[in-house]
């Protein structure tokens, strides 16, 4: 009887160490694979994605197509709406965010716009279409329903900076910072940037055409827009709005 007994005692002691040790979990499966998507700013790519017709057509396609909303005018709102978006490897528009609004309609009627655009040249690399994400400031004046903006080309006198071309470069060279991260990298090149110059000389919607790095980028930005007025361009004998490119150079001094 002890035996038997005993013998009951260690089966049950035995199943009670089976049923109380863990089985392995089986391992998760593998995750989908992921589509690798690199989306590059316009300073890293070889050939900065274009609209058809170049940034005169570009700024065209705005003033012809841009709506004032009415609450906008109404209220006396204006501004300039600062736009992101994504042109891809089609030069499709992509992604399209408002990075900075005014309100009154004029963010939703800026996406708008940009949504509609037709395909763009794309960004390339190494000879091959990139994803390249593209900054667009647009700008509500309410002086009227819109400016046309000229190609230099097509104007008969072109503008000038107080001084002619030697008192623009003086000026540039005079108030332009080199700054301090870019030097430490040794940094240099050419950031090129367009703009429009309006009938009454004033510069506006500076964007970087050709760009080096972000901090390079935004000194040429900061030196456009902190110019004087210009004599402005004239067609037909009155000023009107044209684009115009200026090129800043930032060179390290050898030792």
């Amino acid at each position: 009887m002890q035996r038997i007994l005993l013998s009951l005692i260690i089966i049950a002691y035995n199943a009670v160490i089976s049923i109380g040790q863990e089985v392995p979990a089986p391992p998760p499966p593998p995750p989908p694979p992921m589509e690798a998507v690199d989306v590059y700013n316009t300073a890293s790519v070889q050939q900065k994605p274009e609209f058809p017709g170049g940034d005169a057509a570009m700024f065209q396609y705005l003033a012809n197509n841009i709506k004032y909303p009415a609450v906008a005018r109404d209220n006396g709102i204006q501004g300039k709406v600062i736009l992101s978006f994504v042109v891809a490897k089609s030069g499709a528009i992509e992604d399209v965010q408002v990075v900075r609004g005014i309100g009154g309609g004029c963010d939703q009627e800026g996406v708008r716009v940009v949504k509609s655009m037709p395909k763009w040249k794309p960004g390339m690399n190494d000879g091959k279409p990139v994803k390249v994400k593209f900054t667009l400031p647009l700008s509500f004046k309410l002086e009227g329903d819109g400016p046309i903006v000229f190609a230099l080309k097509d104007v008969d006198t072109k503008p000038e900076f107080l001084g002619g071309e030697k008192g623009l470069n003086k000026y540039i060279a005079k108030n332009t910072n080199y700054p301090a991260t870019s030097k430490k990298n040794k940094q240099q090149g050419t950031v090129i940037i367009n703009f429009v110059i309006d009938q009454d000389g004033k510069v506006y919607n500076p964007m970087v055409k050709k760009g080096i790095t972000p901090e390079l980028d935004a000194e040429a930005l900061r030196v456009i827009k902190s110019m004087p007025n210009w004599t402005p361009a004239i067609k037909n004998g009155k000023p009107v709005n044209v684009l115009y490119e200026v090129p800043i150079s930032f060179k390290l001094k050898k030792k």
